[in-house]
């Protein structure tokens, strides 16, 4: 089977074993197929030695001793325990049904296993002795068979037998493990050394005779040559920093004999950790001063568990694969999804919320191993379900319970994670002005050379630069917030870690906004205040060629030849306080009435992406002054004279439509009203109110998604162009198509988006069908890119020129 069919059942309970019928197609697969490999060489080797035996007649002093110990070998949290349980279950109830039996190339042949109830090796106390355990458990295991089985006279020989059996193992034990009979005496001691050599020769026998007896199930007919096996299986050995080394010892010196099997799981290198404090001592009660001894225990030490679990007698469970060949299956459900999906489509059932599902790295919020896997499937589960209400409340909060808790503490460091708990203890808008600020004086602590050789783009070196020489003067918007945690995460591994907590928790903390019950007006301005105007801010500069332009002064004969090339589309176009625009166009005298329409359809859209930072309100009050016809020799033009009112800079952004479209009514609606009044006969279900109105109907009034903000960072990263492309400004109709190319670019990654929530979420078509984003580029729409007067400025310009950012630097004159 194919690595892209293995699967990882889940289920709503902790404590989870895999059916025989399902291990082919488990994600342990490989696992139970070399464990049942090695069994079966275990069965051979010991049906080999039995037959040696009677051939040769091998006395005591050179029978073959057998390695008889499989170790589940993994990290912590990767399955050992789950994939060695179900194992265990599995030789329990072998052959019990042919048609269960998984991997049947590999054939046990007739043989009955005895398993013994699992041992907790972490658990084990100084005074318990593992070989005690297993004493107690078979004698327990027989007590609760022997009424129930053994009723013929015949057996009262064999049952005294095995009684006085148990009593002499006990005994030796006891005498072994009592360590003030130590030391007293030569005589003394040289008994309890023979009575540690004689132990492993009672066990063999013990566990022969309790084979024998138990063997036959209810006094039915077993066949002769049937094999009989126990079975024993310890779990997290290493996990006991006590004893977990003398266990591990006892098992191999005590246990290592044919018809029994040992399971133990293991983190290796912590064995390897034990197995260097153990021998590190021997070395100091030496009293060794060798400078080499670290190397040396370190030698033995592995050397030392090379023999006692030889390389091939480990079978390992491995990390969780994010490469997308696996897949994973939940219990009762037919469908196989791959791990990031599961996860994340059970966060957006019960929250809504989206993670980004696109990335080619492993996602911070994906589960590391299978453990952890498993406990946020079971988290997840216990959360309320979504009502006609929407989501409940409590569900958001305990996201940011366990994001505090856990995601936090595993992630960031003492400075990361105090300047985080800061961010969480304020309230929304202080907390992401803190933010910005740490960001700011973190990236300012690096100088332009270490930033430029972060990145990877040579536009993405030289914008970050012009952005570096600016910091301090950097003014919050939702954009340029995520420029800054773009730079920020290049700094380094503990930054990123860094960044995983900041995309998370507002991920988080805006999802329960947008989602909450409060009024649609509460929650826009939340998160319209949050965006601050923009949702790209510097990073639409990353978007869009850099342009070579020509341009000149008004009331100046000096033309201004000198070309340069600028970065484009987030730009500053006056200072604060009002300004004024004057838009016009040429009439067509055989299609009036559409011309003037098409005409004030294309300025609202071109409204619709102009944008301010003032945080307290980001609306913009545009007010029409003038609107009517002018003539101009034989021309006829239609011109409008608009003031745009704003308490901050005003700012041109292909992307401002987002924010303008959550408060289209107050924009669109007052300049249609002032329509009305200055213009009779005109049909205002033409213009662009009304298409908005259908579209907030049918999507709501958000064309991005602004709230999901991992998924709006990893959406405006994936739109940076890799290439430093220049295009001239000479033809308008061309920057309008490179800025609907970004537009297709954005619908398609949303589009990838939905795909990968089997259409559960319609993203890409929300904003595909937003009026600013469908009507852009169209029913010559570069006749509001045509020249218009900027009052505040005293400067004649072009829109197309307005998008580039010429205000910056100084214009030389010829």
């Amino acid at each position: 089977m194919s690595n892209s069919d293995k699967i990882i059942e889940l289920s709503k309970y902790e404590s989870f074993m895999e059916e025989p019928k399902k291990f082919e197609e488990s994600i342990y697969s490989s696992t139970y197929k070399k464990t049942k490999s090695l069994v079966k060489k275990l069965l051979d080797e010991s049906e080999y030695i039995e037959e040696e035996k009677l051939r040769r007649k091998i006395g005591a002093l050179d029978k073959k001793e057998i390695n008889n110990m499989i170790a589940f070998v993994g990290k912590r949290g990767t399955g050992k325990t789950t994939a060695m349980f179900s194992f265990l279950n599995y030789l329990n109830t072998y052959g019990n049904s042919v048609y269960e039996e998984p991997f049947r190339e590999i054939d046990f042949g007739s043989v009955k296993f005895h398993c013994l109830d699992f041992i907790d090796g972490g658990l084990l106390e100084k005074e318990e002795n593992i070989l005690h355990i297993l004493v107690a458990n078979m004698y327990r295991k027989f007590m609760e068979t022997s009424e129930e089985r053994f009723h013929d006279d015949w057996r009262e020989y064999d049952i005294r037998e095995l009684q006085e059996l148990f009593i002499r193992v006990e005994n030796s034990l006891r005498q072994i493990n009592d360590k003030n009979k130590w030391g007293q005496s030569s005589i003394e001691n040289l008994k309890n050394v023979s009575n540690s050599l004689g132990l492993k020769r009672d066990l063999e026998q013990l566990i022969k005779r309790y084979l024998s007896l138990m063997k036959n199930e209810k006094n039915q007919y077993i066949e002769h040559s049937q094999k009989q096996v126990l079975v024993i299986a310890i779990d997290d050995l290493d996990m006991n920093l006590d004893h977990g080394f003398d266990t591990l010892e006892a098992i191999h010196r005590y246990l290592m004999m044919k018809d029994v099997i040992v399971f133990i799981s293991v983190d290796y290198e912590q064995l390897l950790n034990l197995s260097k404090v153990h021998f590190g001592k021997i070395y100091k009660d030496l009293g060794e001063r060798d400078s080499n001894i670290r190397d040396q225990i370190s030698d033995m030490s592995q050397l030392y568990l090379e023999k006692v679990i030889p390389l091939y007698k480990r079978v390992y469970t491995g990390a969780l694969n994010f490469e997308g060949n696996q897949n994973i299956k939940v219990k009762n459900l037919d469908k196989k999804l791959k791990i990031k999906n599961y996860v994340f489509e059970k966060i957006y059932q019960k929250t809504g919320i989206l993670f980004d599902l696109n990335g080619k790295k492993t996602h911070f919020y994906e589960p590391e191993n299978i453990r952890k896997l498993k406990y946020m499937n079971m988290f997840f589960d216990y959360l309320g379900d979504e009502t006609i209400e929407g989501y409940p409340e409590e569900n958001y909060n305990e996201m940011l319970n366990d994001f505090s808790q856990r995601f936090v503490g595993d992630k960031l460091e003492y400075e990361e994670k105090k300047e985080m708990q800061k961010i969480m203890n304020s309230n929304l808008h202080r907390g992401v002005e803190e933010l910005f600020d740490y960001l700011i004086r973190c990236i300012s602590q690096k100088d332009g050379q270490e930033i430029e050789d972060l990145l990877r783009y040579k536009k993405e070196r030289t914008q970050t630069l012009n952005l570096m020489y600016k910091l301090e003067e950097q003014k919050y918007d939702y954009g340029t917030l995520l420029h800054l945690i773009y730079i920020y995460g290049r700094l380094g591994d503990k930054e990123k870690r860094m960044v995983h907590c900041i995309l998370a928790y507002y991920t988080i903390r805006l999802s329960k906004i947008y989602y909450s019950k409060e009024s649609d007006s509460i929650r826009n301005k939340e998160l319209i205040d949050f965006c601050a105007g923009s949702i790209s801010g510097n990073l639409t500069n990353y978007m869009l060629p850099n342009v070579v332009y020509a341009t000149t002064l008004k009331n100046s004969d000096k033309d201004i030849n000198y070309r340069k090339s600028k970065m484009s589309g987030y730009i500053e176009l006056s200072g604060t306080g009002e300004d004024w625009v004057q838009l016009n166009i040429e009439i067509s005298p055989d299609d009036k009435e559409n011309t003037i329409l098409e005409f004030i359809r294309n300025i609202e859209i071109c409204l619709l992406f102009f944008t301010t930072k003032d945080r307290e309100n980001s609306k913009l009050e545009i007010s029409i002054i003038d609107i009517g016809e002018t003539q101009l020799g034989e021309t006829k033009k239609f011109a409008i004279n608009l003031e745009i009112r704003s308490n901050d800079k005003l700012y041109f952004c292909p992307w401002g439509f987002v924010v303008n479209s959550i408060q289209y009514l107050d924009i669109l609606g007052k300049i249609e009203k002032d329509i009305k009044e200055r213009m009779d006969g005109i049909d205002c279900d033409k213009l662009l109110l009304k298409d908005y109105e259908q579209w907030d109907k049918q999507y709501g009034h958000f064309a991005l998604p602004i709230w999901d903000f991992d998924l709006m960072y990893n959406v405006e990263k994936r739109l940076i162009k890799e290439e430093n492309e220049v295009i001239g400004i000479e033809n308008i109709q061309e920057l309008i198509g490179k800025i609907s190319h970004i537009y297709e670019k954005c619908e398609d990654i949303l589009n990838k988006q939905d795909e990968s929530m089997e259409g559960k979420t319609n993203l890409g078509e929300i904003f595909r069908n937003c009026p600013a984003v469908k009507y852009f580029g169209e029913n010559n729409f570069t006749a509001v890119f045509g020249t218009i007067w900027m009052h505040a400025i005293n400067r004649e310009t072009d829109l197309s020129k307005g998008i580039i950012n010429f205000y910056e630097e100084e214009i030389q004159e010829r």
